[in-house]
């Protein structure tokens, strides 16, 4: 029995870095879309992919790719609260899902991860060819048009792949509120001509 629960545990484990895989990310998220709009009302979902993760493996070779994986797992445990839950989803994309937060508490959590990195690829310039370790983060707070998981980890993508466009390691909410950005003391408004479905804080 126990050697069958080992094997069920590991199975449920990416084995590089020893996260829960894509298989059980979805499955908790769907698990999670079955509770009730007061539990939901306080979840919000992340995406974080490596910058220029390609780049890493192409200069540095592929152990030391695969340390890059390492160290943004472990400062993702250390940095999660035990309620929480944090997967690999695939390649240089983590996934997290904070319970009973709301968007200042989760983009805080984001901002500290990506602040953590940024230390420690700065520690490591060297060891890592002198190539930058940094991550791009993506943020979705719940909202109820949301049908499905799918809904808020599509939107989670997106506003990472809108933090990549904006030059890379920083953080990205949206949700479906009214659009504006916040970037370090100064607002910048949206130009009411080009409306957007979602609202962005922006770290710098």
């Amino acid at each position: 029995a126990k050697q069958y629960e080992m094997e069920k545990k590991q199975a449920q484990l990416d084995p590089l870095t020893q996260l829960y895989n894509k298989r059980m990310v979805n499955l908790v998220l769907n698990e999670t879309f079955q509770q009730q709009n007061s539990v939901l009302a306080k979840i919000a979902v992340g995406f974080i992919d490596i910058d220029k993760f390609k780049m890493i493996n192409d200069v540095c070779g592929h152990q030391l790719g695969d340390e890059a994986l390492i160290i943004v797992s472990e400062i993702m445990v250390n940095l999660t609260r035990p309620g929480d839950f944090i997967g690999r989803y695939g390649g240089e994309e983590f996934v997290f899902l904070l319970r009973n937060t709301d968007e200042a508490g989760a983009f805080g959590y984001a901002e500290r991860i990506r602040k953590e990195i940024e230390k420690k690829g700065k520690q490591l310039r060297e060891k890592f060819h002198r190539q930058e370790l940094t991550v791009s983060i993506g943020l979705a707070s719940y909202h109820h048009k949301f049908e499905s998981y799918s809904d808020i980890i599509k939107v989670a993508d997106e506003a990472m792949y809108h933090a990549k466009r904006k030059g890379r390691n920083q953080v990205v909410m949206m949700n479906n509120s009214t659009v504006h950005q916040e970037e370090s003391s100064k607002k910048l408004s949206v130009n009411p001509s080009k409306p957007r479905l979602f609202n962005e804080h922006e770290a710098t």
